[in-house]
């Protein structure tokens, strides 16, 4: 507040409010850190959404304010497992369940976010899933 830094003052009232609400929500259970860590990667995935549709309308000043808050809100994200882990795991997993097709992604994705836990970025792992999975399928 003092630096007077509108964007990281604003992205910070907003998350503070949706916090709140999920405190509200989950009375009388306190609010365990991964709970604050799905308010937080619900923030940032709404503002990825956002940016795409701002660009989508040519409104790259609202899209350039969207990328800024992501940028401040990422600050506060634990740093999940890098790539190559993903890959690792998402190559066991699908080995494990045996998965050929693309109609077993379903099972695998649930698999590898359960053991890659909550730090994970649910789209890359997708990704990685999908290109696996194809991957066994042209093999």
């Amino acid at each position: 507040m003092k630096k007077r830094n509108e964007v990281v003052l604003r992205t910070l009232r907003m998350v503070k409010s949706s916090l709140m609400q999920v405190v509200i929500a989950k009375r009388p259970q306190p609010l365990a850190e991964a709970d604050e860590i799905k308010v937080l990667r619900t923030e940032v995935k709404r503002r990825e959404e956002a940016i795409v549709e701002y660009q989508r309308g040519n409104r790259q000043d609202l899209a350039e304010k969207e990328a800024a808050e992501v940028q401040v809100l990422k600050i506060y994200l634990p740093a999940g497992p890098d790539v190559s882990a993903l890959k690792k795991i998402v190559q066991e997993t699908v080995t494990k369940m045996a998965a050929t097709t693309a109609k077993d992604f379903g099972k695998v994705m649930g698999a590898v976010m359960k053991q890659a836990g909550s730090n994970a970025d649910g789209n890359v792992v997708s990704k990685l899933v999908r290109e696996v999975l194809n991957n066994n399928e042209k093999a």
